[in-house]
C-alpha cells in the first residue's frame, strides 16, 4: 500500500511538472496516477528481485541530474506566476522564487523517482523475457543516445538566450522535432563513420564551436546564428575579428556543458552500433530506416510559411517557445518564399497612378551616404560627458537634420542598405540580409537605375570592406552602378586612430578624389563607411577622448571609445561640407547612420521621447540633408522612416518623381514612422498598426507598388518605377 501511493504521488507530480489542470483535469490525472501505480505494483510482484531503486541509475547519473533541473525549470515556469499561488505564498509572507525553488526541487525529484523506478522494472521484466539481457542493453544505449542528442539541444538552445528557463517555455513539439533533427545529423554521421564513440563526440564538438559562434554573434550581432547566416559567414567572420571575444560566464557553462557529455561518451557509450552484434549486418540499414524516419517525423510536423502572412516575431520569442533547430530551419524556410503579398493585394488599383514628367533642369549632384554605426545616443539614453561628440555634427550651416528609423536594433547593415536604395520596406520580406538573395530583377529598381536611366547621372557606390560581404560584389551590379568601389584595394587612404581602421575621413577623401574625376554631366555617388564599427574594446582608454560621467558598468569603457569614434565621424563630416561648399558644381548630400551600436540593447532607455515604444527608440539614429545651393527641405517632418530619404533628397534636389517615390512621400506626411513589424506613428505621434489603419489607401498603394516591383510577375509596372518625357 505505501508503494501503491508514493508512485500514485510520483506520478501525479510528474504531471503537475509539465502541464497546467483546470480542477477537472487535476482530477483525471490523479484518477491516472492512481490507476496506473496499481498497475505497476502488480507488475513488481511477478518480477523476482528487481534491483533496488536508486533515486538515479547508476549509468545516468549526469544526465539525470540535468533531468531534474529540467522538471524543476518547466514547474516553476509554469506556476510562477499562478495568481492563487503569488496569493496564497505572499499571505503567508514567504519569498515566492525560495518557495517555488524549494516545491518545484521536492516534486523533480519525486518525478524523477517515477521515471526510475518505471524504468528499474521495466528493465527487470524485460531481462526475464529476454534472459540473455540482449534487449535491455539495445535499450541503455538507445537511451543513453537519446539522451546526449537532448543534451546537444540544449548547448544549442543555451548559446542564444544564456538561460536555462526556456527549457521550461518550450512546446513538447517543438521539443520533439528539435531532438528528432539533431538524432537525424547524428544518424547521418554514423552512417559515414560506423563507429557511436567517434560520431558522438564529434558532433558534440561541433555543437558546442557552433553554440559558442553563437553566443558571440548574438552578442556582437544582436541576432542568432540561423543557418541562413552561412550565406553571410564572411561577412560575420570580419565582423566578429573587429571584437575582443573574452571568455564569459556564457562561454564557460556550454564548455561545461559539453566536456560533461563527452566525458559520458567515453566512459559509456560503446564504439560499435547501438544494436547488438547479431545485428550489425543490418546496421546501415537499420540506421538509414531511423534516419528517415526521424526526419519524416521532424519535417512533416513543421509549419508551413503563408506567402500573405508576416512572419514577424522577436527571434528570443522564437527561441523560447520553439527552440534553436526549430527556428534556424523556419528562418531557412522564410528565405525560400521572402516577399509577403499585402492583403488585398490589386495591381489595377495602382497600374494607372502617374509619375512627374521630365523636364530639362540643371540637376545637381546627389551623394548619399550610409555611415556605418553612426547613432546619437543621448537619443534614447540619458548619460553626462566631459565633451559633445555630436558637436561638429550639429553644427553645420545649412543642414536639415531629423531621426530615421530603421529596421533593427543593433545590426543589420544590409537592411538598411536595402531600405536606403531600393525605398522597399523590410515589412514585406520575411528574411534578413536581403542582397543574398534577392535576384537582379527584383533589386532593378533603385535609386541609382532611376537616375541613370531616367536622368543620365554617372553613378558609383562604395565600400571598403569585403566585396563578398552580404554578396555586394553581386548585388552592386544588380543596383545598376556604373563604377564599382568594393574591398581595400579599390581605397587609396587608409590610416587608423591606434587600432581604429578605415577612418570616415579617409572613406571621404576617396569619395572626393573619385568625384573630381567624374564627367559633365549630374554625378550620383553612394558610400557605405566603416570607422564606427564594434568592437569598441579595440584602443587603449588613453586613446579616449570623450568619458562618460554616468556609470554604464562593464559597459562604460565601450562607451567611451565609440563616442570618441562618433566624434572624429562627426568632424569628419563636417569637414565634407566644408570641402563641398566651394564647388562650381550644384551638390546636395544625405547622410545616415546604418543602425546603433549594438550594446545599445544593454543600456537604458531614460531620455524623453514623443515615441512611447523602446524598441522604436533604439532603432533611430540622425540623418541630415545638406546642399552648397540651399535646397528647400524644410517641410520634412522631423521623424522619417529609412524608406523615406532618397524620396525627400530627390524632391529637395527638383527631380521629378516616379509613381512609387511619391507614394513613399506622401505616406511620410501621413505616417513618418513605420516599422518592419507593421507598427507606425502619425505626425502626432498617435500609434497603430499597418491592419487596423483606418485610412489604408495610401499605405496599401505603397505596399502594392513595392509587392508589384519585388515579385517581378507578369503584373509587372514598370511606368510606376520610371518618369517619362511630356
Amino acid at each position: 500500500m505505501k508503494r501503491i501511493i508514493f508512485l500514485f504521488l510520483s506520478i501525479a507530480a510528474a504531471g503537475i511538472l509539465f502541464c497546467k489542470f483546470s480542477m477537472k483535469q487535476i482530477a483525471v490525472v490523479l484518477a491516472a496516477g492512481l490507476l496506473f501505480s496499481c498497475i505497476i505494483c502488480f507488475l513488481e510482484r511477478k518480477i523476482t528481485q528487481p534491483e533496488k531503486y536508486a533515486f538515479v541509475h547508476k549509468r545516468f547519473f549526469i544526465p539525470d541530474i540535468l533531468l531534474v533541473s529540467w522538471l524543476m525549470i518547466r514547474f516553476y515556469s509554469r506556476w510562477g506566476t499562478h495568481s492563487a499561488i503569488m496569493t496564497f505564498i505572499s499571505d503567508m509572507n514567504m519569498s515566492l522564487p525560495l518557495v517555488l525553488g524549494i516545491v518545484s526541487c521536492i516534486l523533480g525529484v519525486i518525478a524523477l523517482h517515477a521515471i526510475d523506478t518505471i524504468f528499474v522494472l521495466s528493465e527487470s521484466l524485460i531481462t526475464q523475457v529476454s534472459k540473455k539481457g540482449q534487449i535491455i542493453d539495445n535499450a541503455y544505449n538507445l537511451l543513453a543516445l537519446l539522451v546526449i542528442v537532448f543534451m546537444q539541444n540544449m548547448i544549442l538552445n543555451y548559446s542564444g538566450l544564456q538561460t536555462f528557463v526556456m527549457f521550461g517555455q518550450q512546446s513538447i513539439v517543438a521539443t520533439v522535432f528539435n531532438t528528432l533533427v539533431i538524432l537525424s545529423i547524428n544518424l547521418l554521421f554514423a552512417l559515414l563513420i560506423r563507429n557511436w564513440k567517434i560520431t558522438l563526440t564529434l558532433t558534440t564538438v561541433i555543437f558546442w564551436v557552433y553554440s559558442v559562434a553563437d553566443y558571440y554573434v548574438v552578442k556582437f550581432h544582436g541576432s542568432p546564428l540561423y543557418f541562413s547566416e552561412f550565406a553571410n559567414a564572411r561577412t560575420a567572420a570580419n565582423v566578429l575579428s573587429s571584437y575582443q571575444l573574452e571568455i564569459g560566464i556564457v562561454v564557460i557553462v556550454i564548455s561545461v556543458i559539453a566536456l560533461a557529455l563527452i566525458a559520458e561518451i567515453i566512459l559509456f557509450v560503446s564504439s560499435g552500433s547501438i544494436f547488438n552484434k547479431k545485428m550489425k549486418k543490418t546496421r546501415f540499414g537499420m540506421t538509414l530506416a531511423m534516419l528517415l524516419l526521424c526526419s519524416a517525423a521532424g519535417f512533416f510536423g513543421f509549419k508551413k510559411i503563408d506567402p500573405k502572412s508576416h512572419a514577424w516575431a522577436p527571434w528570443t520569442e522564437g527561441l523560447q517557445v520553439s527552440g534553436f533547430i526549430y527556428e534556424s530551419i523556419y528562418d531557412l524556410q522564410k528565405r525560400q518564399n521572402p516577399i509577403v503579398e499585402p492583403e488585398g493585394y490589386n495591381v489595377e488599383s495602382i497600374r494607372n497612378l502617374e509619375s512627374d514628367p521630365i523636364q530639362s533642369a540643371d540637376y545637381p549632384d546627389i551623394i548619399l551616404i550610409l555611415n556605418e554605426t553612426f547613432c546619437d545616443l543621448s537619443s534614447s539614453v540619458n548619460f553626462e560627458a566631459d565633451a559633445d561628440p555630436m558637436a561638429a555634427f550639429k553644427e553645420i550651416d545649412g543642414a536639415a537634420y531629423g531621426h530615421a528609423v530603421i529596421a533593427n536594433i543593433g545590426g543589420g547593415t544590409n537592411d538598411s542598405e536595402f531600405e536606403l536604395l531600393t525605398s522597399n520596406s523590410r515589412y514585406l520580406l520575411n528574411s534578413s540580409a536581403p542582397f543574398t538573395f534577392l535576384s537582379k530583377e527584383q533589386l532593378k529598381n533603385s535609386i541609382v537605375r532611376y537616375l541613370e536611366e531616367g536622368f543620365g547621372y554617372e553613378t558609383s557606390g562604395m565600400h571598403c570592406g569585403t566585396p563578398g560581404n552580404y554578396s555586394r560584389n553581386i548585388a552592386y551590379p544588380y543596383l545598376g552602378f556604373d563604377n564599382i568601389y568594393l574591398g581595400e584595394e579599390a581605397f587609396k587612404y587608409k590610416n587608423s586612430y591606434g587600432n581604429r581602421p578605415w577612418l570616415d575621413a579617409d572613406n571621404y577623401h576617396d569619395l572626393t578624389d573619385h568625384y573630381e574625376e567624374g564627367g559633365e554631366g549630374p554625378r550620383f555617388m553612394y558610400l557605405l563607411t566603416f570607422q564606427n564599427h564594434g568592437g569598441y574594446e579595440q584602443n587603449e582608454a588613453s586613446y579616449d577622448t570623450v568619458h562618460v560621467k554616468t556609470d554604464f558598468g562593464n559597459l562604460t569603457d565601450d562607451v567611451n571609445e565609440y563616442l570618441t569614434s562618433m566624434q572624429s565621424s562627426a568632424a569628419a563630416f563636417r569637414d565634407l561640407t566644408d570641402y563641398f561648399k566651394d564647388s562650381k558644381r550644384k551638390v546636395i548630400i544625405c547622410m545616415v547612420g546604418d543602425h546603433a551600436p549594438a550594446f545599445i540593447a544593454d543600456l537604458p532607455n531614460d531620455t524623453e521621447s514623443p515615441v512611447d515604444d523602446e524598441s522604436i527608440n533604439k532603432c533611430t539614429v540622425p540623418y541630415v540633408i545638406w546642399s552648397n545651393y540651399g535646397a528647400e527641405v524644410t517641410s520634412y517632418t522631423d521623424y522619417a522612416t529609412m524608406t523615406d530619404l532618397v524620396p525627400m533628397t530627390l524632391k529637395a534636389a527638383g527631380l521629378p518623381l516616379s509613381a512609387y517615390y511619391k507614394s513613399v512621400l506622401d505616406l511620410h506626411e501621413m505616417l513618418p514612422i513605420r516599422t518592419k513589424t507593421g507598427k507606425y506613428y502619425d505626425r502626432d505621434f498617435n500609434s497603430g498598426v499597418f491592419e487596423g489603419s483606418t485610412d489604408k489607401s495610401l499605405l496599401s498603394s505603397y505596399l502594392y507598388m513595392e509587392y508589384n516591383s519585388l515579385h517581378a510577375g507578369d503584373d509587372y509596372a514598370d511606368k510606376l518605377y520610371t518618369v517619362s518625357a511630356k
